[in-house]
């Protein structure tokens, strides 16, 4: 194996050295010709504003030209791989593929009671899409609240598989336990249907145990039709290639089949997102979360868009992030709000925006980490992961029942106040051009119907503008 990859590297295919790149820009202007030039962007911070891309000499020198502020990561991959490369043959502390299978099957056949392991479909080259639900009667449709969670859409992103598996044994085996876990895990068992698919893209996963780079997105499929799987042609982004908004402009997706973001002949012409499309049809999640790496950001609808779904939804998911916020720190909103850039044919946005065939999902994408392979021999990175996600997975699946208890809601550490007004009776002393068609909420930021007691209020008029209100 090692004589097999080391040979692929030192062949090459590319007359460049590939380097790993992080490209800084100050405006959108910078943004979008960073994102004209369709560079290999393996993550980006919206924030920050930046974005890491894998770029050769030449592009080097494009990007350089336009006087954006580039920081090399890595200056030469291919000998960076060469010298992990035994590292990454087995993928070190992360899952394979055939491992997750094993395991999954071990479970399941240690827990029959309550779990049913699924083959949901399968890949181009016939590896099985494994999906494992999770409830007291796994056998049974009981119309219960459900959450589904995926790993592994693009194959170069493991984190995702150890995510899913931690949660199927945290479940399993914290189920009738006693303590709070114990009592956590039994409620969520009993009172919920939990679907996982850590690895939606088995062929991708696969090719990267021997892929020099490990660095391969895309599955498998063969695009030129001509017998042999081409690296430089071949593969569909599954997070590209689902059925609303497909296509619905070349920014957010390819109609190249070179390219990394390529979104395939048509939506859904993969079978790895046509068995996510019919598992969803047929469980009707309500919430979910697909498994992503890296950027440390939690991402909403849409993505097709800068924009979000109508209200009251915004709402829910925001106030939904905001919550998950606090168990990792991570920053949230939509994808161009978060990582930079706009995806169409994207996981989230068909769950949600799909509402014909199934319910509307409120699903999330989670950038996890620094790096896709960050934690590769370093067990204790992941459990850290595993930490700052699986509370998050926990509170979807109790949130799934109750979305109406979410009210919509500002965030007062952000809002900037006009002056205020301190009274007895508002109605009375603020002026009717402002309180006319305002909003009221309490003082954590919350909407409220009225003013109902004395206390501290924030009042938004229909500008936009917003004032602390002291009744006494």
């Amino acid at each position: 194996m090692v004589s097999l990859i080391l040979s692929i590297i030192l062949i090459g295919s590319s007359n460049y050295k590939i380097m790993l790149a992080r490209i800084y820009y100050q405006n959108d202007e910078q943004r979008l010709k960073i994102l004209q030039n369709h560079p290999d962007i393996l993550a980006g911070n919206a924030i920050q504003k930046w974005f890491d891309v894998l770029i050769d000499e030449k592009e080097y020198e494009e990007f350089k030209n336009m006087n954006l502020k580039i920081e090399i990561q890595i200056p030469d991959m291919k000998e960076y791989m060469k010298e992990n490369a035994r590292i990454f043959i087995d993928f070190g502390k992360y899952y394979t593929y055939n491992e997750m299978k094993n395991e999954i099957m071990q479970i399941a056949s240690q827990y029959p009671n309550i779990t049913n392991l699924d083959t949901i479909g399968f890949s181009w080259y016939n590896k099985p899409i494994l999906a494992m639900k999770i409830s007291d009667n796994p056998q049974m449709d009981e119309n219960e609240p459900t959450g589904i969670f995926t790993g592994v859409h693009h194959a170069r992103e493991p984190i995702g598989c150890s995510i899913c598996m931690d949660f199927i044994r945290w479940l399993c085996q914290n189920y009738n336990q006693p303590g709070g876990a114990g009592d956590t895990a039994t409620f969520l068992v009993n009172e919920r249907e939990i679907w996982i698919v850590p690895v939606v893209n088995p062929d991708g996963y696969v090719y990267n145990e021997i892929d020099p780079q490990g660095m391969w997105r895309k599955n498998q499929r063969d695009n030129d039709g001509n017998g042999y799987f081409n690296s430089n042609y071949d593969g569909v982004d599954l997070n590209r290639n689902y059925g609303y908004m497909w296509g619905y402009d070349n920014w957010g997706s390819s109609p190249n089949p070179p390219d990394e973001t390529y979104r395939g002949p048509s939506a859904f012409s993969e079978p790895e997102t046509q068995a996510i499309r019919q598992l969803c049809n047929s469980a009707k999640p309500q919430v979910g979360i697909n498994f992503h790496s890296y950027s440390n950001v939690i991402i909403t609808p849409w993505g097709y868009i800068n924009d979000y779904p109508p209200e009251p939804d915004k709402t829910i998911y925001l106030a939904m992030a905001d919550t998950m916020n606090d168990y990792n720190g991570w920053p949230y909103g939509n994808s161009s709000a978060t990582v930079g850039y706009t995806a169409n044919g994207t996981s989230d946005d068909w769950m949600y925006g799909e509402q014909n065939q199934k319910p509307k999902c409120f699903a999330y994408t989670f950038e996890v980490g620094s790096a896709f392979w960050q934690a590769v021999n370093d067990t204790n990175i992941i459990i850290q992961q595993i930490h700052q996600t699986r509370p998050c997975m926990i509170y979807l699946l109790y949130r799934a029942q109750h979305f109406v208890n979410i009210r919509e809601k500002i965030y007062v550490d952000k809002v900037h106040f006009k002056k205020g007004f301190v009274t007895k009776d508002p109605f009375k002393s603020i002026p009717e051009k402002i309180l006319s068609n305002s909003k009221i909420y309490d003082i954590m930021g919350r909407k409220t119907d009225k003013f109902d007691k004395s206390g501290l209020y924030i009042l938004e008029d229909e500008k936009g503008n917003y004032r602390v209100i002291l009744l006494k």
